[in-house]
């Protein structure tokens, strides 16, 4: 419940390691936002071609306010130009912090949001440059990353997967399964409600966690 801190995950796996598949299985759930591309500019943007009043209606960083974030293709994020991307990283360390983002331009000056920008970020790349962790590491830690495990099928097996067509019909079974997880988490009877959400008190009364 007290939690205000955003996670950002990444999942880093070889191409057809089933990443995109995961993700898009939360895509029907509640409260989550998604998008196959995006800039980090994005979250306030400053663009001229808007007038500044309607500005708002296309900031990133409202949008993902309190939901699930999903963004399953991340390696264009990570594979700029060292100059644009410490600048990307700074933004999203920034907006990692949860406390909102503020920024100036000559096009549009102090455009912003300031308070609690509470999300979680799950988002996928085949692989992460070794500079991205450099820069990252004068930054601060706010992305985490996991890395898939690579499996080695036989022949055999990849025959096995060729001649039984059931692929889509496994996945929407698995689909449909977490989305009623996901329902019946959200009718804890400790949560409660906060800006849409479901917020469970942590329990300081155990006496194991001292």
């Amino acid at each position: 419940k007290d939690c205000t801190l955003p996670f950002a995950g990444i999942v880093l796996g070889r191409g057809s390691s089933m990443k995109t598949v995961g993700i898009e299985m939360f895509r029907n759930s509640k409260n989550t936002f998604f998008t196959d591309n995006f800039s980090a500019k994005a979250f306030v943007s400053h663009s001229t071609a808007v007038k500044r009043q309607e500005l708002e209606q296309i900031d990133l960083l409202p949008k993902i306010r309190n939901k699930l974030f999903l963004t399953p293709e991340l390696s264009p994020t990570f594979t700029k130009k060292d100059d644009d991307l410490v600048e990307v990283l700074g933004i999203i360390t920034r907006v990692l912090d949860g406390h909102g983002y503020e920024s100036d331009t000559g096009a549009h000056g102090h455009r912003g949001y300031h308070g609690e920008y509470m999300f979680t970020w799950v988002g996928a790349a085949v692989d992460i440059p070794w500079k991205v962790h450099k820069y990252l590491g004068t930054l601060g830690p706010k992305l985490y990353f996991l890395r898939l495990p690579k499996v080695f099928k036989t022949d055999d097996e990849y025959r096995a997967y060729i001649n039984n067509d059931d692929f889509i019909i496994k996945t929407k079974q698995i689909e449909e399964v977490l989305i009623d997880y996901l329902s019946w988490f959200e009718e804890c009877p400790n949560g409660e409600i906060i800006n849409n959400l479901v917020k469970i008190s942590w329990n300081r009364d155990n006496k194991d966690d001292q």
